[in-house]
């Protein structure tokens, strides 16, 4: 059993690690959670399906010496993929780079991961469904261990290094050889061979500065041509110095009469310097990481450091949108001091749900001011849609919306009239007498230039759709943004009709590929593919959507995956203890499609997405068990693998389905409609059998 237990923690463990570190090369999207959990899927369901045939002598007993060897080596494959090939710093990667790179580097060790299970349930003569609960249990340990424990203190490589020792241990106790010992000195030299990496220069004479892991993502700091340059999770957040800070400082201030109460939320501190110059009576300048804001500080000039300590400035180590909750009517002006909605994190600052909060915390004649991503002469498509839905967005809760010119980028909302006559912001601008290094007065005449602003407003007025809190379209935008700098067209095929014809197509295909591989059992082996497909479509909907909400999915990921794999473990076990059938089967595909029907209204708050994920985790748990036991006791012992293989192959296909085209197309709500038809149709599947056996 404790072998098993190593086998499901050992997995969870690696998955979390290697989807954190990826996430750190690609750009910080969330989708390469996604990308990483298909491509692990994939690899695993190969590995269940040749562990059948693998009938080599103590292959279960080496293959923990394969999963101590792997583990290691894969952390500093990605390592050594970040200095060498994708560290440039801010470089965007190509989604299929991405999927392939993930892929080649995850499939050796995922392999052995599959290959375990069949081996695990033939060594100790257990059935699919007492592997797959036990396996469950492991996972379970790891999720909490590493929310509470590795998260806090250790980096992936040190992890990683964990796994490779606990699997030495567990293979030296089973072969019952104390020289197999000797082994602990490869993970020793792959840990501190990684800890050197960090001492090697990037391309292009940029040098890191520094790297942490917070618990809230990996944050380094780049060097190059005396400018430093932070990135969080891989994605830039800003550079210092830079004269951006000046144009969002005094463009945004000098459109409020009398700005005395201003909120940041994220960015540079340093653009509390240019906010100085103005007659302010406090500054609050909001931050999630405590350790981001501690580095930010730090970085900056000793003149700069200076201002920081002025009694009008207060620097609060919280999330922006739970913060800005418990405050009404106190800010004249808001300050989005972040980049561009480009991943789910940021994305749930520019939405409806957090423009109606921060009305809320404006006073009257309050403003609040955000900068989008450039565009110089002309506003391309791309660029419309996603600056056109946080525009009908804004407008959908203030009465007044202001643009600058397309180079600028800037929005001003506010329940009041926003005075953005040139001249009368180039006369307050000058009254005052304030000093810069590259802003002036006269580039007012540029930013507020009518015949701009109106062209502006009026192209991205052309798009009618709304990001909200519930539709988290920033990610979906990023994967235009990849695709069009590497001429894919996946992306425009999911955005249009297209998305909902790969869905009837992947149907389709899942019917006619069980009809023609599976003689036997059909309607059994389609009810555990979908098992594993909703199972893991609503894992990918439940990040997606945390990352949304509460924006640190990056530290919560292990704590998800436990929960949801302790309702798997709990609902597997009581499956078996209680000998569910097809009866019981049919059963639980109707409680599947009620409970899928049910979750697209009630994830509301933090503990609402725990819950949900321990109940789909037990309700798959519980339909794993009864499809498995449907086969009759000879044939699950026989078949593990296969069982297992069918349900991976399901949870793949879930991954990626989701991930690129149903939540995109569909939104969250309407993903969870989806989810529900395919048990629906599961259902219908088994009742047409008309047989105990289907």
């Amino acid at each position: 059993m404790l072998p098993v237990i190593i086998i499901g923690f050992s997995s969870l463990l690696m998955q979390v690690v290697c989807a954190r570190v990826l996430l750190t090369i690609f750009s910080g999207n969330e989708l390469v959670i996604c990308i990483t959990l298909a491509s692990w899927l994939l690899s695993v369901c190969a590995g269940s399906f040749c562990g059948l045939r693998f009938k080599a002598r103590n292959a279960f007993v080496f293959s923990f010496l394969a999963v101590a060897l792997l583990s290691p080596l894969t952390v500093f494959s990605i390592q050594i993929y970040r200095l060498f090939a994708a560290s440039s710093g801010g470089e965007v990667v190509s989604l299929v780079k991405t999927a392939a790179f993930s892929f080649c580097v995850l499939s050796p060790l995922c392999f052995v991961f599959g290959m375990q299970f069949p081996l695990a349930s033939e060594r100790l003569n257990k059935k699919a469904s007492g592997v797959y609960w036990i396996e469950a249990c492991g996972a379970f340990a790891a999720g909490i261990l590493f929310v509470f424990v590795f998260s806090v203190r250790f980096d992936s490589s040190f992890t990683a290094a964990f796994v490779a020792v606990l699997n030495i241990l567990t293979f030296a106790a089973l072969s019952r050889r104390k020289i197999f010992l000797m082994f602990l000195i490869i993970p020793i030299l792959f840990y501190f061979g990684e800890q050197r990496l960090s001492a090697y220069s990037l391309p292009n004479g940029m040098t890191v500065v520094e790297r942490l892991e917070s618990k809230y993502g990996e944050i380094s700091v780049t060097k190059l041509a005396g400018q430093m340059n932070i990135y969080v999770s891989g994605g830039f957040a800003f550079a210092y110095p830079d004269m951006i800070n000046e144009e969002r400082s005094h463009i945004t201030m000098t459109a409020h009469e009398l700005p005395a109460k201003v909120l940041v939320i994220g960015g540079s501190p340093a653009i509390v310097r240019e906010l100085l110059k103005y007659p302010v009576e406090n500054i609050d300048f909001l931050e999630l990481d405590p350790m981001l804001l501690d580095l930010s500080k730090r970085i900056l000039s000793h003149e700069d450091r200076l201002l920081l300590s002025d009694k009008r400035v207060s620097f609060i180590a919280q999330d922006g949108r739970r913060f800005i909750k418990t405050v009404k009517g106190q800010y004249d002006v808001i300050v989005l001091n972040m980049q561009e909605p480009s991943t789910a994190a940021i994305n749930r600052f520019y939405t409806t749900d957090f423009f109606i909060e921060a009305k809320t915390a404006l006073n009257n004649g309050g403003v609040l001011a955000l900068s989008l991503p450039l565009s110089h002469g002309y506003i391309g498509k791309r660029v419309q849609m996603a600056n056109g839905a946080v525009y009908r967005s804004l407008e959908h809760v203030f009465r007044h919306i202001e643009v600058s010119s397309e180079e600028y980028g800037i929005m001003l909302a506010s329940d009041s009239p926003v005075n953005v006559d040139p001249h009368f912001l180039e006369q307050y601008f000058n009254d005052r007498g304030i000093k810069t290094v590259h802003f002036r007065g006269v580039l007012f005449y540029d930013a507020f230039d009518k015949s701009k602003t109106e062209a502006v407003k009026n192209r991205l007025s052309r798009v009618d759709i709304l990001n909200t809190d519930r539709r988290p379209i920033a990610y979906f935008y990023n994967l235009v943004l990849w695709t069009d700098i590497h001429g894919g067209k996946v992306v425009d095929f999911a955005k249009s009709a297209g998305g909902f014809l790969f869905m009837a197509a992947l149907l389709a295909l899942s019917v006619a590929a069980v009809r023609i591989f599976f003689r036997e059992y059909r309607p059994l082996y389609f009810s555990l593919f979908t098992t594993g497909y909703v199972s893991m479509a609503f894992s990918v909907v439940v990040i997606l959507g945390f990352q949304s909400a509460f924006g640190f999915v990056y530290e919560r990921i292990g704590l998800l995956s436990a929960v949801f794999m302790a309702g798997l473990g709990a609902g597997a076990l009581f499956g078996e203890r209680r000998g569910f059938g097809i009866s019981q089967l049919k059963y639980a595909e109707i409680l599947s499609g009620i409970f899928f029907l049910a979750a697209a209204y009630m994830l509301r708050n933090e503990l609402s997405f725990y819950l949900l994920a321990f109940l789909c985790g037990i309700i798959g748990g519980i339909q794993f068990a009864a499809a498995a036991a449907s086969f009759g006791e000879n044939y699950e012992y026989a078949n593990a693998g296969k069982l297992y293989a069918v349900d991976i192959s399901g949870a793949f296909a879930g991954a990626l389905a989701t991930a690129l085209v149903t939540v995109p197309v569909c939104g969250i709500e309407n993903t969870f409609f989806v989810l529900a038809f395919m048990k629906i149709l599961s259902l219908a599947f088994l009742l047409s059998a008309g047989h105990e056996k289907a």
